[in-house]
């Protein structure tokens, strides 16, 4: 498995990553199931001592069960079925994108579960095998060559970051194995095989260009003609940058202005002024929570408010931690959704079912696309059984489909892959709950 040293990863799991101890002295090589010391200053016995200790809170910490699941999570079942029908599951539970991949997992964990319940495949329960990412690429390709070739899962349910997404994705298509997108939203995942006779790739997700269709309808119902770009220079924030400049081309406009920031960066003064010299009246954004908190925060400290209007990562918790909610009231925050907890009852009833199991349901969106996502696969396999090509069709075929998003009861075809359409999204905005919580609402 390797080695990793230093501090230990909150979320680590035996089956992910190897955790780490929080120690600068002890090295845990589980490859060759033997402890180093780095230096010995100690006795014998105290040696001895500190091993049996480290290697409690090392299988403390990691769990016994799937990557990145917790031992005391309420629907860990990873490993307990007696089956070798697996589906497989990536995520960013550390990293960047970490809140995304926890409502992901949660979603994923809960479809698993009652489909379970209701009897598995033919009486028998179906199994996962849950790797966590990092939100790291190397990690996301690794995680999906191993639940290939070495967990032999029938099918993938992964990814909550396109960078992460896009270079696991010729693995996929070459093993012939279905993988259903829930969270990540690049435009060009679906389409790197689309002319390929048969593409193995779908998304149950919003898709960055469709996106940018709704935030775009949204601007001219508004009567915002001066749009400021403010994002971040990660391949999602520079496509997402790229995606509104064609759209407002393609309306015979362009924005007044076009800004940038560095991951990290907690001060965007300069940029956010000159938005304003420019003088924009709606400021869109595509960036992830830590730096959009920083924005506003930035906007705040100059006490300019414009309407904000940007993708989904502006209904992140972290984001709204990160920038407080006092600072969030003084906005008007819209973004893209395909599920808010009051669109209606049934996605009422599944938050209440997602609290009910996990306690909380901290990214509702996330969770609710996973959810999705990991029903049509189990409908597949038990209309199909467990060979990855047939689920593939199946998955393809489905029809009468009924879910918790958005998505349409036909949400693929063979052309098209990606279940939610510029049709199926909306335009949510940021408000307090009324007990205290600011959360994505559908705007009225």
């Amino acid at each position: 498995m390797g080695v990793r040293e230093g501090r230990g990863d909150p979320k680590c799991g035996i089956t992910s990553a190897p955790c780490g101890l929080d120690s600068s002295v002890w090295r845990i090589t589980l490859k060759t199931k033997t402890l180093h010391t780095r230096p010995a200053p100690h006795s014998f016995p105290s040696i001895i001592l500190s091993v049996v200790l480290a290697l409690t809170i090392f299988l403390a910490s990691c769990g016994a069960s799937g990557g990145g699941a917790s031992a005391n999570d309420p629907a860990n079942d990873c490993e307990k079925a007696n089956t070798d029908l697996k589906v497989g599951f990536d995520t960013s539970l550390t990293g960047g994108t970490a809140d995304l991949g926890e409502g992901q997992r949660k979603g994923f964990k809960l479809a698993l579960k009652e489909y379970n319940a209701r009897g598995g495949y033919k009486g028998k329960k179906v199994t996962c095998v849950i790797l966590d990412d990092g939100t790291k690429p190397e990690n996301g390709s690794a995680n999906i060559t191993r639940l290939i070739d070495q967990d032999k899962v029938v099918g993938v349910i992964a990814f909550a970051n396109t960078g992460v997404a896009n270079g696991a994705l010729d693995k996929v298509q070459q093993s012939q194995v279905p993988l259903i997108i829930p969270v990540a939203t690049g435009s060009v995942l679906t389409q790197k095989f689309a002319d390929q006779p048969k593409n193995y790739v779908f998304r149950l997700s919003m898709q960055d260009i469709k996106q940018v269709a709704v935030m775009l309808t949204f601007l001219d119902k508004q009567n915002f003609s001066k749009p400021a770009i403010m994002h971040d220079v990660t391949g999602y924030g520079t496509l997402g940058r790229d995606d509104i400049v064609k759209g407002l081309a393609e309306k015979g406009k362009k924005p007044v202005e076009v800004q940038s920031f560095q991951i990290g960066d907690t001060d965007m003064t300069g940029q956010v002024q000159k938005a304003k010299a420019a003088g924009a009246d709606v400021i869109m954004t595509y960036a992830l929570a830590p730096e959009l908190a920083n924005l506003l925060k930035s906007l705040d400290r100059i006490g300019w408010y414009p309407p904000i209007v940007g993708s989904w990562t502006l209904a992140q918790p972290d984001m709204v931690k990160f920038a407080t909610p006092d600072v969030i009231k003084k906005f008007k925050i819209h973004m893209v959704q395909s599920f808010t907890v009051d669109r209606d009852e049934a996605s009422k009833a599944y938050n209440d079912k997602v609290v009910k199991e996990y306690g909380s349901n901290p990214v509702p969106i996330t969770s609710a696309q996973a959810y999705d996502a990991a029903s049509i696969m189990l409908a597949a396999i038990d209309k199909v059984g467990p060979d990855p090509k047939a689920i593939r069709d199946a998955i393809e075929a489905t029809d009468g489909f009924k879910g918790v998003t958005t998505a349409p009861a036909k949400p693929y075809d063979q052309k098209n892959h990606e279940a939610i359409d510029v049709k199926d999204m909306f335009i949510a905005v940021l408000q307090d709950n009324g007990k205290g919580t600011i959360i994505p609402a559908r705007a009225k």
